[in-house]
């Protein structure tokens, strides 16, 4: 799916930013459920990173809300 928004956006011009950080956002909680907690980082890291990639504050906050809707501050957890 992220491949496919991401040339959607190449072929289009359509910003799927939004889009493909709620992807990886999923997977990371996909991950999390897994016992995967650094396929789950990787996963949010990249999250952030689109969403830094972007003005709007809005789209920071939703992967913000996804990291703690996660357990990553109560189980200690960093993106670093």
């Amino acid at each position: 799916a992220i491949e496919h928004a991401k040339r959607l956006q190449r072929n289009s011009g359509i910003d799927m930013t939004p889009v493909i950080a709620q992807f990886y956002c999923e997977m990371a909680q996909t991950a999390l459920h897994e016992s995967d907690s650094e396929t789950a980082r990787t996963h949010l890291r990249r999250a952030l990173i689109r969403s830094r990639s972007r003005t709007a504050s809005d789209d920071r906050e939703q992967v913000r809300r996804t990291v703690l809707n996660l357990g990553f501050v109560e189980e200690g957890l960093v993106l670093t």
